[in-house]
């Protein structure tokens, strides 16, 4: 059976992040553009791998969310605080991450309708998003 370079390259990704392998170094270009850089991706991989340490609460606002993400363990507050501050980054520079997923294709080719305001707290992070329009809201408000 033939196997293309991208269905290749998912199944090493996923064999990867199965068995808890580091795979940042192995990505080619494309797919750093298509999942966001290196770094992003070592954090969001280590929040993954703790997410038996996180508590997040969250409330919908009437344009948007409030939620309030931390952690006791520092190392993982850290992260929470890193990974909010690379979302921002995002969303405020034209960056994309997850360009297969409808969902945030469309929350990032909205971005001007959607905004945050994130604070560093001890144990990790008080965001609150929104949207300046109805589908700004609703884009929050689903993710």
């Amino acid at each position: 059976t033939r196997i293309t370079m991208l269905s290749y390259t998912y199944l090493q990704l996923f064999a990867m992040v199965s068995i808890g392998t580091s795979f940042p170094h192995m990505m080619n270009s494309r797919m750093k553009g298509m999942m966001g850089s290196s770094s992003m991706m070592n954090t969001i991989q280590s929040l993954l791998q703790n997410h038996d340490q996180i508590n997040r609460v969250y409330n919908n606002t009437d344009d948007g969310i409030q939620a309030v993400t931390t952690s006791t363990n520092p190392q993982v507050a850290g992260w929470i605080k890193q990974h909010v501050a690379e979302m921002e980054l995002l969303l405020t520079s034209g960056g994309v991450i997850r360009e297969c997923d409808p969902l945030f294709r469309t929350l990032f080719d909205h971005r001007s309708e959607i905004r945050l305001q994130a604070n560093n707290i001890t144990n990790g992070v008080s965001v609150r998003e929104w949207g300046t329009t109805q589908c700004g809201a609703s884009l929050v408000q689903v993710r």
